[in-house]
């Protein structure tokens, strides 16, 4: 996943920072689920911003274990992307024009 998206935001290639790509149980079932911040994404050659990105907010998606596959379960705008301390995390970060958002998985998506 983590390569797939790199490929289809940077031409020349790039790496996702630490907090740009998690891999963290989201769901409280004991297996790692993973977030790619396309804001935490920082591409090789002339424009080191990925291609997923705006001037104020980036993609960010929401992978979840389902077996032994990785399934998105969310896909949207966002930027300053965390994860709170929690079993079952708090997703937050921010919207275009600043504004909060928070999300959590609630046994069948993000809400």
């Amino acid at each position: 996943m983590i390569a797939q998206e790199i490929k289809a935001a940077c031409p020349s290639g790039g790496r996702f920072k630490r907090a740009g790509a998690v891999e963290r149980d989201l769901t409280g079932d004991g297996r790692r689920d993973l977030v790619l911040a396309h804001g935490g994404l920082t591409c090789i050659g002339g424009n080191p911003i990925s291609r997923r990105c705006g001037m104020q907010v980036c993609t960010v998606k929401l992978f979840v274990r389902e077996e032994q596959l990785l399934k998105l379960k969310s896909d949207f705008l966002g930027g300053g992307v965390t994860l709170g301390p929690t079993s079952v995390p708090v997703i937050s970060g921010y919207a275009h024009g600043g504004a909060a958002w928070a999300i959590r998985w609630n046994g069948r998506n993000f809400r």
